[in-house]
Parts: C-alpha cells; sequence; structure tokens
C-alpha cells in the first residue's frame, strides 16, 4: 500500500502515524502514573496525618498522666517518710484541680489501712464513707470546687475506675463514660496511676480528662480540606469526633461490614490498619487508615483514624492528565504542518537527483573502453616478464642447491655448539659442588673449634670442684654431707666432657670425607672441560664448510640478480598498468552494477511504484535500441592497436562532483 504513494504522502503517514502512537502511549503512562503516584502519596500522607494529628491529642492527655503521675509518687514518698496527714492530701488535690481548669476531677483512693492505719478514726466523716478509707473525689460544680468520697470503688464494672489500676500496678486509661455536669451528659476518660509502697500497690491516684474537649480539636483538622478525624477508645467507641452527636457511640456499626472484624483486632491489638470505601450518600469514594495511640504508660492502645477524600486528593492528577492531552494535540498538529513543509523540501530536489543520476550511467559506459585498452597493455607486459623468469629458473636451481648444501653444515654445527655448551653447564654443575664443599669442611672446622672450647671450660671448672669437693670432705669428716653434692657435679661436668669429645671426632670424620669429595669433583671439571675443547674443534671445522658452501652460493645469487633486473622493469611497466585498470574497473563495475538499480528505486521512492514503473520500461526501450547502434558501430570500427609495454595510456578521471551536480538541487531543502 505505501509503495504506491509518493514520498511526501509516505513521510505525512509514517511520521504522523508514530507520532500519534507516541503521544497516545505518553499520555496513557503518565495518565495511569500519575494516578497511581496520586493515590499511594495520599494513602502515605493520611497515615503520616494520622501519626501527626494523634500526637497533638497524646500530648495533651499525657500531661494530665504526668499530673496523676506525680501526685502518685508525692503521696509514696510522704508516705514513706511517715508525714501522712489526710487534710494535707485533701488540700493537694484541690490545688491541682484548681490549677488545671481543663481537669474535671482529681480523685485518690486507698486501700483499707494503707494510708495510716486510722480508717476506723475517720468512717463517715467528711470525705470518707463508713469504711473511713481514705476516698475524696474533688471536681467542679458550677464553676466551685467540691469534694466527695467516692463510690462503687469495690465493686467489679462500676469500680474499674480504680480496681483495673489497683489489681494490675499499672498506670490505665479507663473506656470513655458519660458524665453530667452542671445538667449536661459529657463523654469523661480517668487518667489512673497505682501508688505503690514497698513493692505493693496501696491505693491508686487518678485524674478525670473530659473527651469532649477534644471536639474543637478535631475539628479544625480537615486533611486536604474536605476530610475528617476522630478518635477511637479501646472499646471501640468513639471518643473524640468533628461532631459531637457521634461521641460515645459505636464505631464498628458505622464502618463497611467488610471490614468491622478486621478492623476490630487491629484496634484491640494495636496496629495499623486502612481501606478504601464508598459513601452511601455521596457516593464519593473516602481512604480512612487507623493507627494506634498508647497514652502515657498504659498498655491498652487506642486507635486514632483519618478519612480523606480521594476525589480531592485525584483532582490534580486528572487537571494534569487533561492538560498533557491539550499539549499533546497541540503538538500533532504542529508536527503535522512541520512534516508537510519539510516532505515538499525533500521530494523536488530528490527528483533532480534522479534525473542527474540517469545522465551519469551513459558516462560508466565510456568509461568501460579505457578498460578495456588497459587491459591489452597489461596483457603484453605479462608475455614479456615471462621470457625473464626462464632465465632466472637455471640460477633458482643451482642457489637451490647450494642453499641446501649451506643448511646441512650449518645444522651440524649447531649440534656440535649445542654438545659444547652443555658440556660447558656441567663444568660450571661441578665447580659449584666443589665450592659448597668447601663450605661445608670450613663449617665443621669452626663447629670442632667451639667443641673444643667447650671441653676445655668443663675441664677447668671440673678442677675446681675437685678441688671444692676434698676441702670439703677434710672439714666435715665423717658427716661429709656436702661431698655428695660436689661428687655429682663433677660427674656432670665429666659426662659434657666425653659428649663434646665425641662430637669432635664425628665432625673430623665428615671433614675428611668433604675433603675428598672435593678431590673426585675436581677432577670430573678438568674432564669436562677436556670434551669442551674437542667439541668446539670439531665445531670450527664444520663452519669452514659452511663458508665454501657460502661463496659458491653467493655467485649463483649474483646470476638470479641480473636475471631479476630484467624481469623488475617489466613487473613495474605491468605493476602501473594493473593499478590504472583496476581502479577504473571497481569504480565503473559499482557504476553499472547498482547506478540503475539506485535510479530506480529513488523514482519509486519520490513518485510512487506505479509511475516509476512506466518511467522505468520507456527509459530502458530507449537504451536497449541506443546499445545496438553503439554495439554495432564498434563491431565495425577497427580495432586500436596495443600500446608498447613503456607507454602509459591516460585514463580519464571520473569526477562525481562534476557529473551529478547537487549544490543548487538542495538550496530549497
Amino acid at each position: 500500500m505505501l509503495k504506491k504513494l509518493s514520498l511526501k504522502a509516505k513521510m505525512l503517514v509514517l511520521i504522523i502515524s508514530l507520532a500519534f502512537l507516541a503521544f497516545g502511549g505518553t499520555i496513557a503512562y503518565v495518565g495511569i502514573n500519575s494516578f497511581g503516584m496520586a493515590e499511594d502519596d495520599a494513602q502515605d500522607m493520611a497515615r503520616q496525618m494520622a501519626y501527626n494529628y494523634s500526637s497533638q491529642l497524646k500530648s495533651k492527655v499525657d500531661v494530665a498522666f504526668y499530673t496523676a503521675r506525680s501526685l502518685a509518687e508525692t503521696f509514696a514518698g510522704l508516705k514513706m517518710a511517715d508525714a501522712i496527714d489526710r487534710n494535707a492530701l485533701n488540700a493537694i488535690l484541690k490545688n491541682v484541680l484548681e490549677d488545671n481548669p481543663q481537669y474535671k476531677g482529681v480523685w485518690t483512693c486507698w486501700e483499707p489501712n494503707a494510708l495510716d492505719g486510722r480508717d476506723a478514726e475517720f468512717s463517715g466523716k467528711p470525705g470518707h464513707d463508713v469504711t473511713g478509707r481514705f476516698i475524696p473525689y474533688w471536681y467542679r460544680n458550677q464553676g466551685k470546687l467540691a469534694s466527695e468520697p467516692l463510690v462503687s470503688y469495690d465493686k467489679p464494672g462500676d469500680g474499674d475506675y480504680y480496681l483495673l489500676a489497683a489489681r494490675s500496678g499499672e498506670e490505665t486509661i479507663i473506656n470513655p463514660y458519660p458524665y453530667e455536669v452542671a445538667g449536661k451528659q459529657i463523654l469523661l476518660t480517668s487518667l489512673v496511676v497505682p501508688i505503690k509502697y514497698q513493692g505493693s500497690v496501696v491505693g491508686a491516684v487518678g485524674v478525670d480528662f473530659a473527651l469532649s474537649d477534644f471536639v474543637p480539636l478535631v475539628a479544625k483538622m480537615k486533611p486536604y480540606g474536605k476530610g475528617y478525624v476522630y478518635l477511637a477508645s479501646h472499646d471501640l467507641k468513639v471518643a473524640a469526633h468533628p461532631q459531637a452527636e457521634f461521641m460515645g457511640k459505636d464505631i464498628l456499626p458505622l464502618r463497611p461490614q467488610e471490614h468491622r472484624e478486621a478492623l476490630k483486632n487491629a484496634i484491640l491489638q494495636g496496629h495499623e490498619y486502612s481501606y478504601m470505601t464508598t459513601s452511601k450518600a455521596t457516593g464519593l469514594v473516602n481512604y480512612e487508615v487507623y493507627v494506634p495511640v498508647y497514652f502515657g504508660k498504659a498498655k491498652d492502645p487506642w486507635s486514632f483514624a483519618v478519612s480523606i477524600p480521594m476525589d480531592v486528593v485525584l483532582a490534580r492528577a486528572e487537571s494534569m492528565l487533561w492538560s498533557i492531552l491539550a499539549i499533546g494535540v497541540g503538538a500533532l498538529l504542529l508536527m503535522v504542518l512541520v512534516v508537510f513543509f519539510i516532505a515538499r523540501g525533500v521530494a523536488n530536489p530528490l527528483i533532480r537527483i534522479a534525473q542527474a543520476l540517469d545522465s551519469g550511467t551513459e558516462q560508466v559506459a565510456a568509461a568501460s573502453h579505457q578498460v578495456a585498452a588497459s587491459s591489452q597493455s597489461v596483457a603484453q607486459g605479462a608475455s614479456e616478464q615471462a621470457a625473464s623468469l626462464e632465465e632466472s629458473s637455471s640460477s633458482m636451481e643451482e642457489m637451490a642447491s647450494m642453499a641446501k648444501q649451506n643448511a646441512e653444515n650449518a645444522q651440524g654445527a649447531t649440534q656440535s655448539r649445542q654438545k659444547a655448551a652443555q658440556a660447558l653447564d656441567e663444568a660450571a654443575g661441578l665447580m659449584g659442588k666443589t665450592k659448597d664443599a668447601m663450605g661445608e669442611i670450613k663449617s665443621a672446622g669452626e663447629q670442632m673449634a667451639q667443641i673444643i672450647k667447650t671441653i676445655d671450660e668443663i675441664a677447668f671448672q671440673t678442677n675446681l670442684l675437685a678441688l671444692n669437693a676434698a676441702v670439703e670432705a677434710a672439714r666435715a669428716g665423717e658427716a661429709g654431707a656436702g661431698f655428695a653434692v660436689v661428687a655429682d657435679e663433677v660427674r656432670n661436668l665429666a659426662m659434657r666432657a666425653a659428649e663434646a669429645a665425641k662430637n669432635t671426632q664425628g665432625l673430623i670424620e665428615r671433614s675428611v670425607d668433604h675433603i675428598e669429595t672435593g678431590a673426585d669433583l675436581v677432577g670430573s671439571t678438568e674432564k669436562a672441560f677436556q670434551v669442551a675443547i674437542e667439541q668446539t674443534g670439531d665445531m670450527g671445522s664444520r663452519i669452514e664448510e659452511i663458508a665454501t658452501a657460502s661463496t659458491e652460493q653467493a655467485q649463483g645469487i649474483d646470476q638470479l640478480n641480473k636475471a631479476m633486473s630484467g624481469m623488475d622493469q617489466v613487473t613495474q611497466q605491468n605493476a602501473a598498468n594493473a593499478e590504472e585498470s583496476s581502479a577504473a574497473s571497481e569504480e565503473l563495475s559499482a557504476q553499472a552494477a547498482t547506478m540503475q538499480g539506485y535510479v530506480v528505486e529513488l523514482r519509486q521512492v519520490v513518485n510512487g511504484e506505479n509511475a516509476a514503473t512506466k518511467q522505468f520500461q520507456s527509459k530502458n526501450a530507449g537504451s536497449r535500441a541506443k546499445k545496438k547502434t553503439d554495439l554495432s558501430q564498434t563491431t565495425q570500427s577497427a580495432r586500436p592497436s596495443l600500446p608498447a609495454p613503456g607507454a602509459k595510456k591516460p585514463v580519464a578521471k571520473f569526477d562525481p562532483e562534476k557529473e551529478l551536480p547537487l549544490d543548487d538541487d538542495f538550496k530549497d531543502f
């Protein structure tokens, strides 16, 4: 299909198609990746927001935990110092509540008689119940501070606000519970820290914190402008939400059915959890992520949730995709216009080039006649060269015989010389061994001198010991106990002397053996040198024979040089003619074989297949008629005479720049 189109049409079709595919693929790839990257970035950002927002709530709760922890440590310190005063403790609790308006209540609860052992004295008194235990609860009542004893503190369930921390011995955050303040229900939590004395829990301190105070704070947290956040307690209740009506409600019924069980497990175990959900009211897709939150040193995790609208997240990616699409369409239209003008500028010069190539093929035919004339000259030079080669043949045979004899003599000389070299190597080795033997003799002599010195020292010491033994024996008489020691030393020295003497004898014997070995090696060395002398003499005679043969070979080479002199002149002539013929034939054959095919292909590219075929057939018909006329004229004309061997016929030089001028054709391009 494309072969029938012109060059301009082909360029337009192909380039526009490739550009369309490239732009389309790029836009699709960018669009898919931009949406995917936007979702991934939004999910990572939502997770990071959850941790950042939750840290703001955590900091406020941790401050309350710090207050309760400080009270517990203070009360434990007073008990340890035996400075317990119930009125003073009440005053501390009241001051803490008064200084921290964000707290709704502060309280402490002690085990029976664990405070000061005087519970019976305070039975039924203010701040105490009938048990007399120290259980004051300070709270706010219509803007004033009031106090009353705690209730249900020893009953599981209602009294968990105290019992959980008292039994576990760990800090505890109580799950949200409703409490009426000034006729209004609010959601509270208690932050409880156990009081420990001598390793045992003797009571607890609690700070009541209003979770409803978090509502304005979480209402300001709006991820991406339209999202929202909320806090879930460990018992899966809404602890803080931008909309107050959701406070205290179960979160699972508000979540998608397919995620409830997994979400429940994630919150209870303190794990992250996330999912996509579609709002039934608006039909919009939201992404929700839950991250664990640990308050104070409590081990029960709560969870902070962030919900972001995906339509807002993907709006920027969608806008980017439309922008890329608009740019791509504009670039594609601009490319069509540019390709159109380029195609028009390329096609016109190519048409003129094709016409110039047609005329070039005719000039190639004329150049082929010059190649034929050069070939005749090369043939004549070859015949003259053959005659010279006959004269040199006999000289080559004689020189070959001499060279053979010369080679044999040289081989014999080489072998003799190798034997002489081997003999000399053996002599050198024997001399080395002789040197080593002499060195060993010297070493043995040195050791022998050392041993003799040792024997001398031992003999000297032996004399001294013997003298001492005699003196000691004379003094001691029968009680000469020291004589035995001296006698033992004398025996040891005697043994050392005997051993040294033995070593000396061995070294002397080995020295004699080494001397004999050195003598044998010297004799062998003399024989080796004698063999080397004989081999050298034989080598000298053979070298004389090689010299004689070389003289005769030189005479034959002289004759060969004379014959080769004549052959060289002809060879030079042949080389010149052959070089001209080779250059012309290679250039002409390549042009003649491929020029016409290039012209046809070029016309097909420029004008299309159908138009080029018609032009080619018309051109071939005219060319065949012209070739018949030229061939008949060449046959009838007289054959030109061959040039002399020394003459050089000039060959017309083919200049492609002159034959096919292209400078003007590409001005439009």
